[in-house]
């Protein structure tokens, strides 16, 4: 890695104490049943901290959060990744959903809320509150449509394209500077009989979407991107169907067993040298063996259109309050 980068354990394991110990003292109150933005000082709630944490460092750090909370019982469940992701709606829309749900900020958090879902925490980010320090960019992708913040980030990784040092000395060829350049190093990949792109798309597909994201900011840029996500833009635009272009150029790169793969799998070609590079998020680092962590370094995804601002994916993680866990839980006040 990169003198100077963090690993997404790093991120988790050093900021998830303070979003989760929040929200824990938020919901771990009296005994009587509410839904303000409160939060009592009692230690007699008991709440049940559901999560998708699965690295073992992060994991460890919860674990040891949650053992050395004061203010009352706390249930940490810690379920499978895409075990969470498909059952996060049933979790949000249970009559009896968990105190604390961990997940992402941003359009996510902002579509249940819309749906009434989530609770308002917007205590926690006035005054003194834990989380009134955060920058105006937190607080907006913390927010509902009506401003309120209805998220507590606890974390953030950024997303590039990751390679290793020795692979690329090997083949000859550097991280390039411009899309031309990234096309040409493809090209010269191929021609050598290296696998330019992997990806993990098989219980994974939402990998996908990782190119699309990328290639959006940098032909329409941010603002745009935005507006998509939050639909105000069509996805047979345009603008979208530029996108979509660049995208099948790029379909001749990538290798062909991606549908095969998860994310976890897509870096094992990397790891053998038969594929180049990887568009994936700072936690592929985990995925790779431990003696390769450091060969592993990343650029960003070059700039297409000089006219769009660069922008990077960087999502935070963080927990919100489902409203369901309000009514049959009166134990809990939050």
């Amino acid at each position: 890695m990169s003198k100077g980068t963090i690993t997404r354990r790093e991120l988790l394991a050093g900021g998830m104490t303070l979003g989760a110990a929040s929200l824990l003292a938020a919901c771990v109150g009296t005994t009587q049943g509410g839904s303000g933005g409160g939060g009592g000082g009692a230690s007699s709630g008991l709440v049940t901290l559901q999560n998708s944490i699965q690295d073992a460092d992060p994991k460890a750090a919860l674990e040891a959060l949650v053992k050395a909370y004061p203010g009352g019982d706390v249930t940490l469940n810690s379920v499978a990744t895409e075990q969470f992701r498909a059952q996060l709606t049933n979790y949000l829309r249970s009559g009896d959903s968990p105190e604390v749900l961990s997940w992402y900020a941003g359009s996510v958090a902002r579509s249940y809320a819309e749906e009434g879902l989530l609770l308002d925490v917007s205590s926690l980010w006035e005054g003194d509150g834990p989380c009134a320090g955060f920058s105006d960019a937190l607080r907006s992708l913390s927010s509902d449509a009506s401003g309120n913040q209805i998220f507590v980030p606890t974390s953030y990784y950024w997303w590039s394209v990751f390679y290793k040092k020795s692979a690329f000395e090997k083949w000859g060829v550097e991280p390039p500077t411009s899309w031309d350049e990234f096309h040409a190093l493809c090209e010269n990949l191929s021609g050598q009989g290296i696998v330019p792109l992997t990806n993990g798309l098989s219980s994974t597909p939402w990998m996908a979407s990782g190119w699309f994201d990328y290639l959006d900011l940098r032909i329409n840029g941010a603002q745009y991107h935005r507006e998509l996500l939050a639909g105000e833009h069509a996805f047979n635009d345009p603008e979208v169907v530029a996108v979509m272009e660049e995208y099948k150029r790029l379909i001749p790169y990538f290798d062909k067993n991606a549908a095969s793969y998860t994310a976890q799998d897509a870096a094992t070609p990397v790891a053998q040298d038969t594929s180049a590079m990887y568009l994936v998020g700072a936690f592929v680092s985990g995925y790779f063996p431990e003696d390769q962590r450091d060969d592993l370094d990343f650029f960003s995804v070059p700039v297409i259109n000089d006219s769009v601002p660069t922008a990077e994916e960087a999502p935070p993680t963080g927990s919100s309050r489902p409203r369901g866990a309000t009514t049959t839980r009166a134990r809990s006040t939050c």
